[in-house]
């Protein structure tokens, strides 16, 4: 019987234990009534970060179907170098060349997309749309090419769009949203 009596005390002393633990003051966890709204979030804790769609200024975007880009490529580029010699190999072959655009690198940065070599007339990229996530940015692309009885120049082209928007520092995500025919 004096066996039981001590480990039944070693039981009460634990329970003991663990339920002033748990009744510590300064605890993180606070019970909540049933039927009580939770508490709000500290000060110190971020919101949830709603997704905006980035608006292309009215003049921001530049697209033709000649550039010296053979192969399919995204970037974004964030300094002005970079988009100095983006510019030049885009219209390499073209004389004289467009003046290269204004952009303020502290606050705007560029998106450029390219589609590959095309063998005719008739297709064309486009940049739809532009959204900020809380991790990412995510590009909308579309790319059009011809409907196959459509009447085309037989000329080889290489698609691209440009287009300036405000500077958002994160990894950014290209999606192909959809390829259309043109009629």
């Amino acid at each position: 019987m004096l066996v039981y009596a001590g480990k039944f005390a070693a039981i009460l002393f634990c329970l003991a234990m663990l339920l002033q633990g748990c009744n510590k003051q300064g605890s993180e966890e606070k019970p909540v009534e049933i039927g009580q709204p939770p508490a709000a979030q500290p000060a110190d804790s971020k919101p949830a970060f709603t997704p905006r769609t980035i608006t292309v200024p009215q003049g921001a975007k530049f697209s033709d179907v000649q550039s010296t880009f053979t192969t399919a490529k995204n970037m974004v580029i964030t300094d002005p170098a970079e988009f100095a010699k983006t510019w030049q190999e885009i219209y390499h072959e073209q004389f004289p060349r467009p003046i290269l655009p204004d952009v303020d690198f502290s606050k705007e940065m560029v998106i450029a997309v390219f589609m590959d070599e095309q063998p005719t007339a008739g297709y064309f990229i486009d940049i739809i749309e532009v959204t900020e996530y809380a991790d990412r940015i995510e590009v909308q692309i579309v790319k059009h090419k011809p409907a196959p009885d459509a009447p085309v120049a037989q000329v080889v082209t290489r698609p691209f769009c440009v287009a300036k928007i405000e500077k958002i520092d994160k990894p950014a995500r290209f999606i192909e949203v959809s390829t259309g025919e043109l009629p």
